[in-house]
């Protein structure tokens, strides 16, 4: 099995939790989904971009799907995602206040309803 280089791994990770990131607030803003209480709604397009990536890179050579529990490494992308998932919930407070230091800075707004006032500005 082929493995990422160090740049490419940060590089995937970023970009997956980029998109999970966007998956939850889409779900808040777009769909009304109470993230309080829902972790990730898997029918949600930015979710299956993220999703995707790993299905590509599984046809790529460099891991598969497993069972979510093991083995637990990166290889195995159904455990993977979800261990990037729990990243993206913690980083947004989830179960507690829902305040999102990430989204406030990449979206200037969060879960916990927090606005940030700067003019938004698209990433190409």
């Amino acid at each position: 099995m082929k493995t990422l280089a160090p740049e490419d791994r940060t590089r995937v990770i970023s970009e997956i939790k980029l998109l999970l990131h966007a998956a939850r607030d889409c779900a808040r803003t777009i769909f009304s989904i109470d993230t309080t209480k829902t972790r990730f709604d898997v029918t949600d397009g930015y979710y299956g971009e993220a999703f995707g990536i790993l299905r590509g890179l599984s046809l790529l050579g460099y891991g598969s799907f497993g069972p979510c529990s093991t083995p637990e490494e990166e290889t195995n992308f159904s455990w993977w995602l979800v261990r990037l998932e729990d990243e993206v919930l913690a980083e947004e407070n989830f179960g507690g206040s829902n305040e999102c230091d990430y989204c406030l800075e990449k979206y200037h707004k969060d879960g916990a309803g927090r606005r940030d006032s700067r003019p938004f500005k698209r990433d190409n």
